[in-house]
């Protein structure tokens, strides 16, 4: 099993950089692989040749997550029968939603080969504050899907940008394994961490009074938007399971086609498509004591089937 990961980001935030970074805690012992749908000014099929015990396999044209995968499918096969490294980068091109990516990783014949390890994410904390970045909607999937969110050129950047990039990482939910700024590195640790945990952990002051509460659900689990929608709906105001009523609501659903993500207050819900793939996941905060057993099952009759993998 060959550990994988993915390293995604917009154009321009130094991927392929961070990349050659890691090679350096390369065990001499061990052949790792690059599949690459892009070359960066630097060069990267010369540098890593260079380095010794890389292979890099390059898929040129186009983007490695269109047209169903096929040409990441037939890379990856042959990596894994020609090369048998010992771990595994995919840097898709800066316009590749990772979404596609990690469906491929799951699918029979490649899971049998792959470990999926956390998928790092880079962005240029200078493009917050730009629109062609923050409303476009692969920028958006690859920052909602990656484990790791690293603010690059963290040499070049002001006080007022890295404190953008701060609250801007704060406020993601789910929020991320790691959060750290950087210039052109990645942590060596950041390679074995496994993609986002399965539990939920409640993030209020030691002296609230409020009260929390999460599930997750397995990725295979589906749930009825319709069905789903009105149970929220019936407990984010006072109610008999939650008497308070609910303060906060944050989750991500799987429903048919589509990954829902679901946010509200005690006025309103709030939902928008999401490119999320590890799992359905809710968090919840009350005002006060409540029956999370009884809300557990409310949103749990709100299943509908299991999807096929």
């Amino acid at each position: 099993m060959i550990p994988t990961t993915i390293v995604t980001g917009f154009l321009g935030t130094g991927k392929t950089s961070a990349i050659l970074s890691a090679f350096e805690h390369r065990p001499e012992s061990e052949r790792w692989a690059v599949i690459v749908n892009e070359f960066g000014e630097i060069g990267l099929d010369g540098a890593i040749f260079d380095s010794g015990g890389v292979s890099v396999k390059e898929i040129p044209g186009g983007c490695i997550c269109c047209t169903a995968g096929v040409a990441l499918r037939f890379g990856l096969v042959e990596v894994i029968r020609n090369q048998q490294p010992d771990r595994l980068f995919i840097e898709p091109t800066g316009l590749a939603s990772p979404a596609s990516i990690l469906d491929l990783l799951r699918q029979p014949g490649i899971r049998d080969h792959l470990v999926p390890r956390a998928t790092i994410g880079l962005v240029n904390p200078k493009h917050l504050g730009d629109t062609r970045y923050t409303e476009h909607d692969v920028w958006n999937a690859q920052v909602a899907l990656c484990d790791v969110l690293v603010g690059g050129f963290a040499d070049e950047t002001t006080a007022r940008e890295d404190a953008a990039f701060s609250t801007f990482a704060a406020e993601l939910w789910p929020p991320k394994i790691v959060v750290a700024r950087r210039s052109g590195t990645l942590d060596p640790e950041w390679l074995d961490l496994d993609p986002y945990p399965r539990t939920i952990e409640a993030h209020l002051p030691h002296d609230s009074h409020e009260h929390t509460a999460g599930w997750v659900f397995p990725r295979l689990t589906v749930f009825d938007p319709e069905v789903l929608m009105e149970a929220l709906q019936a407990l984010i105001r006072p109610n008999p399971l939650v008497p308070d009523g609910l303060l906060r609501v944050k989750g991500i659903f799987r429903t048919p086609g589509r990954w829902l993500l679901v946010q509200g207050t005690s006025d309103t819900l709030r939902t928008a498509p999401v490119q999320w793939r590890r799992d359905s996941r809710v968090e919840l905060i009350a005002a006060g004591e409540s029956n999370w057993d009884g809300v557990l099952d409310a949103i749990e009759a709100a299943i509908s089937a299991s999807a096929s993998a």
